[in-house]
């Protein structure tokens, strides 16, 4: 359709060519995707070429696992003038939870365009993080979050403990490196703590488990945890 479009000198839209690229991807036709954007640059030298059309080719790249096709398309994203919503890219975000080097990437991508990123794109990118055992990356996104004004709440909390039960392997690292800094952003929320406080047990870190439970009887509004089971431990 796209060859007849051209050789009828037919430019496509950029809503019909971003709507062709993410029905193709759909079906899992990747290199037929980036066929339709080549085709689509014959017309004014790439004019139509815009930030949905890119943002729709990274999508295809992930939800296929083409990952290795992503640079392409966040290279032309990233030097695009035009403006780029930051509820797209949070989006591509949290579709590469799998991948968080392609999460990482992309919120690269929002600091260089100095888009905000929301709480949930930062809780996506820790999810991602602890679930490939990336502790640095995790540690490094924290301490953003604590630079753009941000506390993890009660589901970053989540996101951590399920991602590193995961991953038995690295569970024992990521609590032990995570911990101080989600305890330096808790106020009054005893179920997180407890949950904490259990994922330490699980792996046998007793001392780290001690601590989030003293750190909760801290807590002038808390509720009051059993002493009897902070002494258990």
């Amino acid at each position: 359709v796209l060859e007849s479009m051209a050789a009828a000198l037919l430019a496509p839209t950029p809503s019909s060519l971003g709507a062709a690229v993410r029905m193709l991807g759909g079906a899992g036709h990747v290199d037929l995707a980036f066929a339709a954007v080549l085709q689509a640059q014959r017309f004014g030298g790439g004019a139509t070429i815009t930030a949905d059309t890119l943002i729709a080719l990274i999508e295809t790249c992930i939800r296929n696992m083409r990952l290795a096709a992503v640079s392409e398309p966040l290279q032309h994203l990233q030097s695009l003038a035009e403006p780029v919503e930051a509820s797209a890219l949070v989006t591509l975000i949290e579709l590469a939870l799998d991948e968080h080097a392609v999460a990482l990437r992309v919120y690269g991508l929002m600091k260089a365009r100095r888009a905000v990123a929301p709480l949930r794109a930062f809780r996506a990118l820790i999810t991602a993080c602890v679930a490939a055992a990336d502790i640095d990356s995790a540690e490094a996104v924290l301490a953003e979050m604590h630079y753009a004004g941000m506390e993890p709440d009660a589901l970053v909390a989540g996101a951590v403990l399920t991602a590193a039960a995961a991953r038995k392997e690295s569970a024992e690292t990521c609590l032990v490196r995570l911990l101080p800094q989600l305890l330096a952003f808790v106020d009054d929320r005893p179920s997180m703590l407890q949950q904490l406080a259990s994922a330490c047990e699980q792996h046998g870190l007793h001392e780290q488990a001690n601590s989030v439970l003293e750190f909760a009887q801290t807590l002038p509004s808390s509720r009051v945890i059993d002493d009897q089971q902070h002494h258990s431990h």
